[in-house]
């Protein structure tokens, strides 16, 4: 016995509701002496039962009872366990109350006068297991899900008699839910096992377990409940319902002891719908023969379509609706929209993970297209059991798909996501708070809070203020009770799939293809998406969106029966959606077309043809399709034809869909995914009013084709386009071409944080057709691909701009002209913002140019409010990180990347102009092109100085605006200039000069703080004994420093020694001890250093800590720490730590950048980075506000105006510290000579 399916249901049997507690203690002793009448009588008033549900416990309470009459009165009341008493079949249809019977009546009404654990609740499924705190019917009979039902394979083994033994025994009544659900092998193999089990107990003749007197091991009661009209089991003929005609022995034993059972109780009162039309119509279904419905009756199905035209708005308020179908191919696309729903109302943050296959016996040449067809394949019941792409948010209501940690988290078990812990390679991300990102690595842990588990699996974590005690009221505490450490699934056995590949070019034939693999993902997926058979048993509150879409050889029953089970999961039919699909037929607009000459080799000699290009736009979105007709030059009468009904701007709806077969290429935006055949689909024209003119919808972005992994694809591109280089003749397979370099370019940036840039050739069939291009091109505005085609082998991509569909000279020229209004617009302000970026320009000096001093996240929150009034501003900020540049990136032109940024206050987007990039690497600017061939070099080798603490100068632009000119005044800035996005570009930059500590003229600007929410993506200054992570793997800090108020200038401590979220902590180091080095591999893979006994330079005293830090050989000299040979031996070095683990002898640090100091440098390093641990506090602990962040033309513009930085990494004049100040003196900032207001 397999231990995770013996144990799978072990944790619900032990978990029973309050309620249902409450009802068992009320079975007093005395109570039961009476008999059971008397107790079920009890029960049931308890229960709240209904007159049609009183009837079927009255049936069994009255045998119980009779039996209990005939006890000696000198007994204890229990009636004996070795005496058939009942066997009642009790059916109902959804919301009847079975569930309700079995749990508050039936469990505690056995336990009673049978005795404590004498019932067994079993059913099919592990969800409808979980309904009545039961088990599987395997799990319950020591069986595997892989099990043979056969007799001979049943017997059992002395171990598993003896596990019987314990389980069956003690025993008297068996209650098995879902019927319709149960396979008739199932039910015989349960009576034998029961039989098995209680055979030496009570000396049974085994071959009498199928006779009604010894049936299940002569068990007193068995009820067997269930709706008939559910889905069967897969396939109907191995249902209970089904004819035994050709079926094997066990099926008919087991439809056999079906039959024996005498009492057969209808529940007829439905309890669930809120809807007496629901009700009226499910009424009618379950009549025999059926029932007419009224017209108001369908018409209140009819209007619960939401397939039509301008029904999308019905789908307002439906983020928490279940969504389901009965095919695999329409639920996988539901979990992808309920989770997004499920983020967007939750307003969190939307993870994917991409599954890792391991396919076993692949093959090389087909490996690709095995590949894809892999990850297309839909049914996650043949990819075990987990999907190929995960989506997952903290807060979202998940399920698990796999047992993971038997007896309590088991498959179907529900919980809520609490926390991540993401991987090292995300937790830097600085885009890890988007609204969707996709996750590098699996996250190391996923926290889920199990719904009914009330076991620990994590311990309590106290907050710094309790520790190490909990306060039971305190939020900040965290509770651990019930939450579930989730770690990626690997299956332990592959399982087998069947693929269809595409086969060659010349053939087009499909290969059916088997292979098996092992998967590897996270095994949770959303609960409110599902296929209908889950939802079985199963209210769906608040709300159900049904797809009415079955296989095409699903029979009329099983439709049937599929409608009746949606139509009863909901209470009434406001809150039914129903997505009716329709197969085959599709709605379009003609948006292009294009006939074009083209020469082939007939038996040896060249002939021309013509093609015929129709691009067809749908309703949906975006989304297209494209056909195709090729006729030979002595034929072409059919293709004018075809060309003169395919006009530019008429509707079609298409039926009999035929594919193209030697186009097997994907076409990223068609639903079809493939080109028509023009000749052969059915094209019916549709009158120019009766549908909208459909949108092509935007483009491809360049950064996902450069993020393709492997594979072949076609995408649609609009992009700014620079020629690169002469034109040149080529020879092609299609014969001489004239080739012309170019340079693609939108505004998407790639994961290191530059602009997604492309370079390819495109091919003319002539000079004067590319002179048509370069003419295009010439225009500086964006020119849209058709067909971009992209095959991507390994770490090469090949890039061809055009293809046999659609040359992309042609298609340009027309979609350059035809570009709707809107999306003009969108590309009008990026074409300015790249064509200029282009474009040579004189850089201006702002060195000497006082800025305002500010910080990150007060710069971001302007850029939501005040744009016009910030535009052309320089601002000041000191003491930030900036990044170390991305790899494998140059130089181009003026602006080298974006990145984020991070002071104390948070972070903030930035483009770094390449003259600071060469200021923070400490090049000498004056030659411009020298010093742009020097950073060139310096950043390939991997070999730039690049500083820990940087101050930079700031220019607030408008998109769209010239750099150069932004200086000017605003006067000429629109006042709807405040919609448009702010630009923060770093102009001037120098690494921080320690010397140069926080003035008391912050204060001004955290003022200004207070209207701007926390950020937890900053860096804060910090002792290492105040970093610490929580179970969620949050980096936090807890300051303990003296601050100021902001208004009294009083000074005071945290009381209560408030938490500081932060994406890394900068410290400073010091270490008597040479660090360690340790090669990971060969040299390509770099160095791991480790450096033991390392102490906090502002704590001393406090105990000695372990650094690690990773750097290739080359840069060693920047992460060793080497104490000097004399002297006091000691190296100082100022470090950014990005990570910590903590065991029970150690704490370790991880650094992601260090910064040596002379020794001479250590005593300023001390007092600025306790200035900056003072500022860290401050920002904390100030106070915030709901107010509006005030305009910069108002009080905050004129106290700034007082406080302007002269030059880069000063602090305002006239407010410095008193010197000189001693590095372990604690000098605190006090508000008494602070300039301006606040």
């Amino acid at each position: 016995m397999d231990s995770a399916d013996d144990a799978a249901e072990e944790a619900t049997v032990a978990v029973a509701h309050a309620e249902e507690e409450a009802v068992v203690r009320l079975v007093a002793a005395d109570l039961r002496l009476r008999g059971p009448a008397a107790v079920a009588k009890v029960l049931a008033d308890r229960a709240t039962l209904n007159r049609d549900q009183l009837g079927f416990v009255a049936i069994v309470a009255k045998i119980l009872q009779d039996a209990f009459e005939s006890l000696p009165p000198s007994g204890d009341g229990m009636l004996a366990k070795d005496r058939v008493l009942l066997r009642c079949l009790l059916v109902g249809g959804g919301g009847c109350g079975k569930t309700r019977i079995i749990n508050m009546v039936l469990r505690p009404l056995f336990e009673a006068v049978f005795g404590d654990g004498s019932m067994q609740a079993q059913a099919p499924s592990n969800e409808a297991a979980r309904q009545i705190h039961g088990r599987t019917m395997h799990s319950a009979n020591k069986l595997r899900k892989d099990s043979s039902l056969r007799t001979v394979h049943l017997r059992v083994s002395a171990e598993t008699r003896k596990a019987l033994e314990c389980n069956t025994v003690p025993l008297a009544a068996i209650v098995i839910d879902e019927f319709s659900q149960c396979i008739g092998q199932m039910l015989h193999a349960d009576a034998l096992r029961k039989s098995y089990g209680r055979q030496r107990a009570l000396g049974l003749e085994l071959h009498r377990y199928a006779e009604l007197d010894e049936s299940w091991g002569r068990m007193p009661v068995v009820v067997i409940s269930g709706d008939e009209l559910q889905l069967p089991p897969v396939p109907f003929s191995h249902s209970l319902l089904a004819s035994v005609d050709g079926t094997s022995d066990e099926h008919k034993a087991g439809v056999h002891l079906f039959g024996q059972f005498r009492y057969v109780y209808r529940l007829q009162t439905a309890m669930r719908f809120q809807d007496p039309v629901l009700e009226c119509i499910l009424r009618k279904m379950r009549t025999p023969g059926g029932a007419l419905l009224t017209q108001s009756e369908w018409q209140a199905l009819v209007n619960t379509n939401i397939s039509g035209s301008g029904d999308s708005a019905r789908l307002s308020g439906t983020e928490h609706f279940f969504q389901a179908c009965y095919t695999w191919s329409v639920v996988s696309m539901a979990y992808t929209i309920r989770s997004f729903e499920s983020a967007k109302a939750a307003g969190k943050t939307l993870y994917a993970t991409r599954a890792v296959d391991m396919i076993q016996n692949l093959q090389a040449d087909k490996a690709a297209a095995i590949a894809r067809a892999v990850v297309a394949h839909p049914n996650m019941n043949e990819t075990g059991r987990l999907p190929h792409y995960g989506l997952y948010h903290v807060g979202m209501e998940v399920r698990f798909t796999q047992t993971v940690a038997a007896p309590h988290v088991v498959v179907d078990t529900i919980g809520i996501i609490r926390g991540f812990a993401f991987a090292s390679e995300d937790r830097s991300r600085t885009d890890l708070h988007a609204s969707f990102v996709v996750l590098r690595r699996f996250p190391e842990a996923i926290y889920v809070e199990l719904q009914d588990v009330p076991q620990k699996f994590l311990p309590d974590e106290a907050c710094l203020e309790h520790t190490p005690h909990m306060d039971a009221e305190c939020a900040a505490c965290l509770r651990m009770r019930g939450v579930f450490l989730v770690r990626p699934f690997t299956n332990q056995q592959g399982w087998s799939l069947k693929v269809t590949i595409p086969g060659s070019l010349a053939t087009g034939t499909e290969e059916e293809i088997s292979v098996k693999i092992r998967r590897t993902q996270i095994p949770l997926v959303t609960v409110k998406a599902s296929t209908l058979h889950v939802l079985q048993g199963t209210t769906t509150d608040p709300g159900l969106i049904f797809h009415w879409r079955f296989p095409r050889r699903l029979q009329a029953d099983m439709r049937w029966l599929a409608a009746y089970v949606a139509l009863s999961r909901v209470r009434s039919l406001d809150r039914l959606r129903s997505a009716a699909a329709r197969h085959g037929r599709f709605v379009v607009q003609v948006k292009f077309q294009k006939v074009e000459e083209y020469t082939y080799t007939r038996q040896g000699a060249p002939t021309k043809g013509k093609r015929l290009h129709v691009l067809f736009a749908s309703a949906e979105e975006g989304a297209y399709v494209s056909g195709r007709m090729v006729m030979w030059q002595q034929k072409s009468g059919e293709l004018e034809a075809a060309a003169a009904r395919f006009q530019v701007g008429s509707h079609f709806e298409m039926k009999s869909v035929v594919f193209l077969q030697k186009e097997v290429a994907e076409y990223i935006h068609t639903p079809l995914k493939v080109v028509l055949d023009l000749r052969q689909t059915h094209f019916d024209s549709v009158l120019q009013g009766q549908f909208p003119n459909f949108c092509l919808g935007p483009p491809t972005r360049l950064k996902d084709i450069l993020e393709l992994t492997d594979g072949r694809q076609r995408f649609d591109i609009t992009s700014l386009v620079r020629l690169r280089g002469d034109p040149r003749t080529v020879t092609t397979r299609q014969g001489q071409r004239v080739a012309q370099d170019i340079v693609l370019r939108d505004e998407s940036c790639v994961q290191d944080g530059h602009r997604a840039e492309i370079t390819t050739s495109i091919f003319a069939e002539s000079q004067a057709k590319l002179e048509e291009f370069i003419a295009l091109v010439n225009l500086e505005k964006p020119l849209t691909f058709f067909g971009f085609d992209v095959q991507v082998r390994g770490a090469e991509i090949k890039v061809t701009p055009s293809f046999q569909d659609f040359r992309c000279e042609v298609a340009v020229s027309v979609r350059a002209a035809a570009q709707d209004e809107r999306q003009n617009e969108i590309w009008k302000e990026a074409g300015q913002t790249l064509t200029h970026e282009w474009q040579p320009s004189v850089s201006t000096d702002y060195t000497s140019k006082e800025g305002f001093l500010s910080f990150c996240a007060l710069l971001d929150a302007y850029s939501q409010q005040d744009a016009a009034a910030l535009h052309g501003k320089l601002f000041q900020l000191n003491n930030i990180h900036v990044p170390y540049p991305p790899e494998h990136h140059t130089v181009e032109r003026r602006v080298l990347w974006s990145t984020r940024i991070r002071d104390c206050s948070g972070s903030l987007e930035v483009a770094i102009r390449q003259k600071a990039a060469c200021q923070l690497a400490k090049i000498d600017t004056a030659d411009h092109e020298n010093a742009v061939m020097e950073f060139n070099s310096q950043h390939g080798g991997d070999l730039l100085s690049w500083p820990l603490l940087a101050s930079v100068k700031i220019l607030v632009t408008l998109r769209g605006d010239n750099d150069s000119g932004a200086t000017q005044a605003t006067d000429s800035v629109s006042t709807t200039s405040s919609s448009k996005r702010m630009r923060f570009l770093v102009v001037e930059a120098s690494e921080q000069d320690l010397q140069a500590t926080p003035t008391k003229a912050v204060l001004a600007v955290v003022h200004a703080l207070s209207h701007v929410p926390c950020s937890g993506d900053a860096f804060a200054a910090a002792l290492l004994s105040q970093l610490t992570k929580n179970s969620f793997g949050v980096f936090q800090v807890q300051p303990e420093v003296v601050v100021a108020h902001l208004e009294t200038g009083a000074l005071e401590r945290h009381a209560k020694r408030r938490r500081v979220t932060c994406a890394k902590a900068l410290v400073m180091l010091l270490s008597k001890e040479r660090t360690q080095q340790e090669a990971l591999g060969s040299d390509s893979y770099g160095i791991r250093l480790v450096t033991k006994n390392v102490r906090d330079a502002l704590a001393p005293d406090a105990g000695p800590v372990t650094v690690v830090a990773y750097c290739q050989r080359h840069a060693l000299k920047d992460f060793i720490l080497d104490p000097p040979r004399t002297g006091t031996k000691t190296q100082y070095a100022l470090a950014l730590i990005s990570d910590l683990s903590t065991t029970s002898s150690e704490t370790t640090y991880v650094v992601e950048q260090l910064q040596l100091l002379q020794e001479g440098d250590a005593e300023a390093a001390m007092i600025c980075l306790r200035r900056l641990e003072q500022l860290t506090a401050l920002i904390a602990s100030r106070q915030q506000t709901s107010d509006p962040l005030p305009a910069w033309t108002d009080t905050l513009a004129e106290s700034a105006s007082r406080i302007a930085c002269p030059r880069i990494s000063a602090y305002p004049a006239g407010d410095t510290w008193e010197s000189p100040v001693k590095a372990s003196q604690e000098v605190p900032f006090t508000a008494a000579d602070t300039p301006g207001t606040g």
